[in-house]
């Protein structure tokens, strides 16, 4: 090996009042002002999304109970008007009498060619029974 003769090369070193002075870069790109403007960008961008969540959020609710509400009043109101009809709907009818127009009236007898089975009368035609709308005994 050779010695350079005229040149030493020597290691820098500091003293502790140096040292305190020193400022070493991060890994993520440094600490420049360019660094830490993305950075507050980056966080306000989640700040303006996360307020913007919040609110539609609070918006939806508040619009649903108000709905819900109205719902609920409407519903009352129809069953109080409900009511009200069928209280005065009971009054106007009067009930059915237990002899009924069908009931009143007799059965005619039955005529010649004709039968009754049950209940309901047939006339005898040419090649069969035709059922006629009449009722029988």
């Amino acid at each position: 090996m050779e010695r350079h003769q005229g040149a030493s090369v020597a290691e820098p070193t500091f003293d502790p009042a140096q040292a305190a002075d020193l400022s070493f870069r991060s890994r993520r790109g440094g600490s420049s002002p360019v660094a830490r403007t993305n950075d507050a960008i980056d966080s306000l961008w989640w700040q303006i999304a996360l307020g913007g969540f919040l609110a539609l959020t609070a918006h939806s609710i508040v619009t649903g109970l108000y709905q819900r509400w109205e719902v609920h009043q409407a519903m009352q109101q129809l069953y109080e008007e409900a009511r009200k009809l069928s209280s005065e709907a009971g009054r106007r009818v009067q009930p059915a009498s237990p002899t009924s127009f069908y009931q009143q009236q007799a059965p005619e007898p039955l005529r010649d060619g004709e039968r009754c089975i049950n209940g309901r009368r047939f006339a005898r035609v040419e090649n069969g029974w035709l059922q006629i709308n009449e009722d029988c005994q």
